[in-house]
């Protein structure tokens, strides 16, 4: 899988998947905002027409209509749970599209335990081009829009909604993936989550590979090896973060200090998701799962501040490590040691073999 977005910041050129890595503006992870937003979709003719629903869409597939965007035919495609607004001419990644982010949203709702559907459909777009992506990120992000319009290669989530352009059918999903992600916890969590866990399951979701025999994906979040070879580069050239700095770190602020720490800090929160799930046993995947059912229903912002009491969870910093102290433990040393081991392991000789194959290097 290629680099997922691309942002260039002056001379300097990152890469990393996911609109967090634009966090040096957005300090909370994905943008949100309470103000309504007029969008382009409003303007979507209302004919239905289902009888051009291609072989592989059917199943997901609830209408067609056509779609107009500055003078660029398009169609609407509402699935059970997505309302897909799109410029992409016929083809492979438009085939693959409807199918796909449903069977995201099965993976975000059933991965962590069984989390909450959303309530209605969610908003996605995905334009053909980078000039027709720009000029709609101007018209929905209005004064926000610079920061967005750095991204040179992928997407974002913001407001509830994913807006992608084509680059390419894997790369392309494999953001929506990401993405997708985000656009389900802005529409669905009243609770938000700590920024190392956002990002760590976006991560966590972009991989995949397609079963052309079932004509769908099949998530496999081990399957990444771009998040490996960055994770075993950083253990090798001793840069990886302990947990305690992990958990309070941003990706955006990171640019300042060298083009590869957001890729590493992508790598570590990927694994660290992985650690949450698979080491020792799987003592802390049961944590996990409440951490995000507690959040989907906005239990954690009541659970943390009882825990660990209101002086010591307030300020994004001190509510990241404290949202981890009270789901999982206040043994930070022992805790860091233990992850520590868990990339240590998992980056051994062979890991990167079973990454190939989707499977666990730490089970394996």
């Amino acid at each position: 899988m290629r680099r997922l977005c691309e942002l260039v910041s002056g001379s300097k050129r990152v890469f990393a998947g996911g609109v967090g890595i634009v966090m040096l503006a957005l300090s909370t992870g994905c943008a949100t905002t309470e103000t309504s937003i007029s969008t382009p979709a409003m303007f979507a003719e209302s004919t239905t027409d289902t009888s051009s629903i291609r072989h592989g869409q059917g199943r997901y597939v609830v209408s067609r209509a056509p779609w107009t965007f500055e003078g660029s035919a398009g169609e609407v495609i509402e699935t059970t749970t997505y309302r897909i607004l799109t410029t992409l001419r016929p083809g492979l990644l438009l085939d693959r599209l409807p199918t796909f982010v449903e069977s995201a949203i099965a993976a975000y709702t059933g991965s962590f335990g069984v989390l909450p559907a959303p309530s209605q459909r969610l908003e996605t777009y995905v334009l053909a081009t980078r000039p027709q992506w720009a000029r709609l990120t101007e018209s929905l992000m209005r004064e926000r829009a610079g920061v967005y319009l750095r991204i040179q290669r992928g997407g974002y989530a913001a407001d509830g909604r994913g807006v992608y352009f084509d680059i390419g059918v894997q790369d392309t999903l494999a953001i929506a993936a990401h993405e997708g992600w985000h656009q389900y916890t802005q529409t669905t969590f009243r609770d938000r989550l700590p920024i190392w866990l956002e990002e760590g399951i976006a991560a966590y979701m972009e991989g995949y590979r397609w079963d052309t025999l079932s004509d769908r994906p099949v998530f496999l979040p081990w399957s990444n090896v771009e998040r490996y070879d960055a994770l075993r580069s950083a253990r090798e050239s001793g840069k990886l973060m302990p947990l305690e700095a992990l958990l309070v770190s941003e990706p955006g602020a990171l640019l300042d200090r060298s083009a590869s720490d957001p890729l590493v800090y992508y790598a570590q929160v990927w694994a660290l998701v992985h650690w949450l799930r698979e080491s020792d046993g799987g003592v802390w995947r049961a944590s996990l799962e409440r951490l995000l059912s507690d959040a989907a229903v906005g239990r954690m912002g009541q659970v943390v501040p009882m825990r660990v009491g209101s002086g010591q969870s307030g300020g994004r910093a001190m509510r990241s490590t404290a949202v981890f102290r009270t789901y999982f433990t206040d043994d930070m040393e022992s805790a860091s040691d233990s992850y520590r081991r868990f990339v240590e392991r998992i980056t051994r000789p062979g890991g990167k073999d079973l990454v190939v194959l989707g499977r666990s290097p730490y089970s394996g």
